[in-house]
């Protein structure tokens, strides 16, 4: 069964925006556990973007989006508990 290439890039988007969102939700297990989820990724895509030149800007702002969302519904539960 062929994959078209097009579905794998969804797919890679929303795997960058989904590790974002869980990596800004896991402050709630450990804020550590937050800073080196981030820190591994942002490595993670500068070596890409140094070895295959693959414009990890824009995987890098995906994931952003989703940490951003991340963070936006962490302050909707904070402020719903209040």
């Amino acid at each position: 069964m062929k994959v078209s290439i097009r579905f794998l890039g969804i797919l890679e988007d929303l795997a960058h925006f989904t590790f974002g969102l869980l990596s800004s939700l896991s402050v709630v297990i450990s804020p550590v556990l937050t800073v080196i989820s981030f820190l591994i990724f942002i490595f993670y895509e500068f070596d890409q973007d140094y070895r295959l030149q693959d414009y990890a800007y824009q995987e890098i702002c995906q994931f952003g989006f989703g940490f951003g969302v991340g963070i936006i519904i962490l302050l909707l539960i904070a402020f719903h508990m209040r």
